[in-house]
Order: C-alpha cells, then structure tokens, then sequence
C-alpha cells in the first residue's frame, strides 16, 4: 500500500493527465507532456481527434476532467487508497512524496459540465475541474481524523502540481456548484 499511495502521488490518478505539472493552474493551452505509456496514447488520441474533427459529422469537445471522489473502494485512487490504509492497526502511518497540490472536483458538478458541453454542442478542449487546489496531506489528516487518528508523518520533497483552471468553461455560462467532495 505505503508503495501504490507514493506512486499515486508521483504518478498516480494524473496518470491520466496529458498536462505537464505545473505551479500554476493549467489552463487548455499549459504544456501538453504525458509522462507515461497511458498519458501518451490519450495525448495522441486527442491531437487526432482534433486534427481530423473536420471529418467527423458531428461537433467533437474533449472533456478534461480532473481528480475525483465518489465514495467508491476502487484502488488506485488516492482518497480510496488513503482510507484503506488509515483502516490497518498500525499506530503510525508513513506518507512519502504526497506534499503536492491536486484540483478536486464533486460528481455533479463533473455531470453538470459534461451536460453543458453536449447541449451547447462545444468543441475542443474543455478542462473540468474545481480550479480550487487541495494539499494531499490535508486529505491524509482530515480522514485519519475521522477513522483512528494514528500519528502520521510527511516525507518527501514538495512536487508540481495538477491543479486546473475552469475559465474557458464558465465562459460558457456553466457555474461550479459549492462542493464538498468528502461528502
């Protein structure tokens, strides 16, 4: 588990990012530059589908979407990884190379974002993301207060960030909701 939740935070749900990490918030034009196998082939997948958009009959939007939590036990997400751990009865937890910032976004507001881009029939590239960034080891804290509050320590140098930027989607007239992605 201690090796899963260093490498989500290296590389883990951003996986699926084709953005490079960044200190700034990364907007639909930052640096495109996967940084594995999976990032790469969805990288190439939309610089085609942008490319040859002209052939297809219909409008084609590339929803970006960002990290999430739906209250699932799936593993390899870092909320799903991270109480799962906090659960064992080990007294005091290790956390290596999670002091990073990521953009968390709820479910409904995902499904509100998609909705607006098919029904205005959007094109391009569209990030959907909460634009507000979320310490990873204030997640760690928050849920070990809930479950055993075991001591916990923080390794690991501070790395980029995944945190995005909404603009060009409310430009459209879509509204982020209040969130509490915990909920």
């Amino acid at each position: 588990m201690e090796k899963r939740l260093t490498h989500y935070a290296q590389n883990g749900r951003e996986h699926f990012h084709v953005f490079k990490k960044s200190k700034y918030k990364l907007t639909e034009d930052s640096t495109k530059k996967p940084f594995n196998y999976y990032g790469f082939t969805k990288y190439n997948l939309e610089k085609y589908i942008l490319k040859n958009k002209n052939k297809y009959k219909y409008k084609i939007g590339i929803a970006r979407i960002f990290n999430y939590y739906n209250n699932g036990d799936k593993k390899g997400f870092f909320i799903n990884d991270i109480i799962r751990k906090l659960k064992n009865n080990k007294k005091i937890m290790k956390f290596n190379n999670i002091n990073t910032y990521r953009d968390y976004i709820s479910i409904e507001n995902i499904n509100s974002a998609l909705l607006q881009m098919v029904s205005l029939k959007l094109v391009n590239d569209f990030n959907i993301c909460s634009s507000e960034k979320i310490h990873l080891p204030d997640i760690v804290t928050y849920f070990n207060s809930i479950f055993k509050n075991k001591i916990l320590r923080f390794q690991g140098v501070k790395s980029n960030n995944l945190v995005g930027s909404n603009s060009k989607l409310k430009k459209t007239g879509w509204k982020l909701k209040k969130q509490n992605i915990f909920n």
